[in-house]
């Protein structure tokens, strides 16, 4: 389905993208770069929530990543400590959204709203059960729990505990992805 995009996108494409490899390796977990953004509301905040974001967090997220591929890469090894590391960073994500996804994002926006509208007249006819229920064939409702099998291998359980569940619909992904932000603490009753 992205194969022509895809062969357009790596044509445009030189070394300094290389980052993106780091980011996003060829098995799970990535780089949690949308944790490390926090929620903005659109990709200037979030690029300013990223530069801003605390040495710990950054920190916390790197150790997570070396936990699981054995290192972090030379191209993120300063992501922690140096600015200057986060605004190249950032600086080659901006070329890569300006190149794969600006020129298609109208459409994909247009699709993503009707997504969610959709999503949202179901929950409005059939409440939280039958919104769970029918979001995908690898995500099984069961209340009160939420059995989704991932490409990441772990079984392991998330428990909410007041934190709340937010559904992104992705062009990109084909299989679900849990993401949470394992540091922050669950919120009082």
């Amino acid at each position: 389905m992205f194969g022509g995009w895809r062969r357009r996108v790596r044509s445009a494409l030189d070394s300094r993208f290389a980052v993106l490899t780091a980011i996003a390796p060829a098995r799970m977990p990535y780089l949690d770069m949308a944790l490390l953004a926090g929620p903005g509301r659109n990709l200037a905040e979030s690029a300013e929530s990223f530069l801003a974001g605390p040495r710990q967090a950054v920190r916390a997220e790197l150790d997570f990543y070396a936990d699981h591929h054995g290192r972090v890469p030379a191209a993120l090894a300063g992501l922690a400590d140096a600015l200057a590391v986060r605004r190249t960073i950032l600086s080659t994500m901006e070329s890569y959204h300006r190149i794969a996804v600006g020129p298609h994002w109208r459409r994909m926006r247009a699709h993503l709203d009707a997504d969610r509208a959709h999503r949202g007249t179901i929950l409005l006819d059939n409440g939280v059960d039958g919104l769970l229920a029918g979001l995908h064939p690898d995500i099984r409702w069961t209340p009160p729990t939420l059995h989704i099998a991932t490409e990441y291998p772990c079984d392991s359980d998330v428990f909410l505990d007041g934190r709340g569940l937010r559904l992104v619909p992705s062009f990109f992904l084909r299989a679900p992805v849990v993401m949470y932000d394992r540091w922050i603490p669950p919120t009082a009753p």
